[in-house]
C-alpha cells in the first residue's frame, strides 16, 4: 500500500500532465492580449493545484499565497509559475520534506498539549492535564515504532507496544521501565479513575514527556 508521500506524488503527477495542453492553447495577439482559448481546462488544471497545495501546506504557507498569485495572473507566465511551484513541491516531497513537515507539526502540537497540561495542573486541575498529557505519552510511544517501521506494534496495547520497542532495542531498558511505570496513570486517565489520578503523578510524567520526545525525535 503506497505511503502518503507516495500518493501525493502521483496525485501531483496527474495534475503535471495537465498542463501541457493548456500552456498549448495561450494565444496571444498585440491587438486583444493573451488567453487560453481551453479556459475550461485552465481553470480545472489551477484549482486542482491550489487544492493539494492547500492540503499539504494549509492556507496561510507562502507556497499557497504565490499559487494563488500565479492563478490571479490568467497568463502563460502564471501557469508557468504554478507549474514550477508544483515540480519544485514533488521534488521536496521525494526528498523527505513531507516526513520532516508532518514531525514539525506533530511536534508543536505535543508542546501545545503539555504546555495546557501544565497550566492546568498548576490550577490543581489533574484530571484534564492527565488526559492531555497522557495522549501525548501514547501517541509519542506510536510514533517512535512508526518511524522504525515497526507498523505492526501501532494499534497493540500500551505495554506490547513498549516492550516490543525495547525488545527491538529502538527504546533502552531505563527507558522502558519507565514508560510502563506510567500505565497506571494513563488507564487510569483514559478511564476516567479520576480516584487513582494524583497530582504528583501527572507532575512525574509531565517532567519526563519533554526529554523523551526530544530524544526519541526522528
Amino acid at each position: 500500500m503506497p505511503n502518503r508521500s507516495e500518493e501525493l506524488i502521483s496525485q501531483i503527477d496527474s495534475i503535471l500532465s495537465l498542463y501541457a495542453a493548456v500552456e498549448e492553447s495561450w494565444n496571444y495577439s498585440s491587438s486583444m492580449g493573451g488567453a487560453f482559448t481551453d479556459y475550461s481546462g485552465y481553470e480545472s488544471v489551477m484549482t486542482q493545484t491550489i487544492s493539494v497545495i492547500e492540503h499539504i501546506f494549509g492556507p496561510r504557507h507562502p507556497n499557497y499565497q504565490r499559487i494563488l498569485h500565479a492563478y490571479n495572473e490568467h497568463s502563460k507566465r502564471g501557469l508557468l509559475q504554478a507549474k514550477g511551484i508544483l515540480n519544485g513541491i514533488q521534488e521536496s516531497i521525494r526528498g523527505g520534506f513531507l516526513s520532516e513537515l508532518e514531525s514539525s507539526i506533530r511536534v508543536d502540537i505535543k508542546s501545545d498539549f503539555l504546555s495546557t497540561a501544565q497550566e492546568l495542573a498548576e490550577q490543581g486541575e489533574k484530571d484534564a492535564a492527565s488526559v492531555l498529557a497522557v495522549s501525548v505519552l501514547e501517541d509519542s510511544i506510536k510514533q517512535i515504532a512508526r518511524s522504525n517501521g515497526l507498523d505492526d506494534l501501532i494499534g497493540k496495547e500500551m505495554s506490547t507496544v513498549v516492550n516490543g520497542l525495547a525488545a527491538k532495542s529502538v527504546i533502552e531498558r531505563t527507558t522502558q521501565r519507565a514508560l510502563l511505570s506510567f500505565k497506571p496513570l494513563r488507564n487510569a486517565a483514559f478511564h476516567a479513575n479520576w480516584d487513582q489520578v494524583t497530582i504528583d503523578m501527572v507532575n512525574m510524567l509531565l517532567s519526563f514527556l519533554p526529554s523523551f520526545i526530544e530524544r526519541y525525535r526522528k
